[in-house]
């Protein structure tokens, strides 16, 4: 897709404004990830893509639409999520938010710093406590699951 990506770009003249890298190695995406303000993520097929937790590794709040893995994901106030509506509204609703930020810088730096803080949900340790905790919710719940009406017996 990337000839027909560059085809959209000149003939809307965003050449100056719109860069495809096509295939680059992982270190690279990791480098322009980190110098990035923003990650914009202007999709409908993907359910929770892993590049919102390595933008959220480096402090890069996320602009997405508000559905699937995002919707949860993604924070208040460390992101920003677009309602889906039709077509040119929901375009409409990204180019708002895109020029808000534009127009005021501070709100990318008050969404990275609560990104710092949402973000540790997402750590391992964490996710390892909260699948500890459900497990053991699972356990106790089918120790006391019945059976036809009838508790289970041990």
């Amino acid at each position: 897709m990337m000839e027909k990506c560059n085809s959209i770009i000149r003939n809307n003249n965003l050449g100056d404004v719109v860069t495809m890298h096509g295939k680059v190695d992982r270190q690279e995406v990791f480098q322009s990830i980190s110098s990035a303000h923003m990650m914009v993520l202007p999709t409908l097929k993907d359910a929770n893509t892993t590049v919102v937790f390595e933008a959220m590794a480096h402090a890069v709040p996320t602009m997405c639409f508000d559905h699937c893995g995002m919707h949860d994901t993604i924070k208040k106030g460390s992101g920003i999520k677009i309602p889906i509506a039709s077509y040119s509204q929901s375009v409409n609703n990204m180019a708002l938010q895109l020029r808000r930020v534009a127009n005021d810088r501070s709100i990318l730096k008050k969404m990275a710093e609560q990104l710092l803080e949402d973000r540790k949900v997402y750590t391992w340790e964490h996710r390892m406590n909260t699948f500890e905790e459900y497990y053991k919710l699972a356990v106790t719940q089918f120790a006391k699951r019945e059976i036809n009406g009838r508790k289970k017996e041990n």
